[in-house]
């Protein structure tokens, strides 16, 4: 229920002509490659779904979300950078506590790490804006999965 990769980068050009300011956040299931392996892919499945689901509402506030690809998924919130951080640990702490069970009943934990950069603070265009989240995500990836880490953060060196 989510846009697919083609939308979203037409979203975001359409949000770089609005002018107004609005943040990206890229968004990566922390080890999934491991869920799949252990759990496999139908339980991999299910989480991408939920996921979906969740991010599909947090975006109904404001925004939109989008399937990036793999197990990476794209939000725009509109509004201040400052807003859109405070969004992201929101629904990094949501998935976090999320409750996944595999069909035999097992708990099993779902961390997400995210990368935002903010338009026009960060990035006037596009492809800038997308390539700063990115490098932000892997810097949350780098330091330890589970967190969210600000392009700003990372060029001041607080990561």
């Amino acid at each position: 229920g989510l846009f697919n990769h083609r939308i979203f980068q037409d979203k975001v050009s359409e949000y770089v002509k609005r002018n107004l300011p609005f943040t990206l956040i890229l968004i990566d299931v922390d080890h999934f490659k491991k869920i799949n392996d252990t759990y496999g892919h139908p339980f991999g499945d299910k989480v991408l779904v939920r996921i979906a689901e969740i991010l599909k509402e947090e975006s109904e506030r404001q925004g939109f979300a989008a399937r990036y690809g793999g197990e990476e998924f794209a939000l725009i919130i509109d509004g201040s950078k400052e807003y859109a951080q405070y969004r992201a640990d929101e629904l990094r702490r949501r998935i976090e506590k999320e409750e996944f069970y595999t069909d035999e009943g097992e708990r099993v934990y779902i961390t997400i790490s995210l990368g935002l950069a903010s338009f026009p603070v960060d990035a006037r265009e596009r492809t800038s804006l997308i390539e700063r989240a990115d490098r932000a995500l892997y810097i949350a990836k780098r330091s330890g999965r589970n967190r969210v880490i600000s392009w700003a953060q990372e060029e001041m060196g607080l990561f």
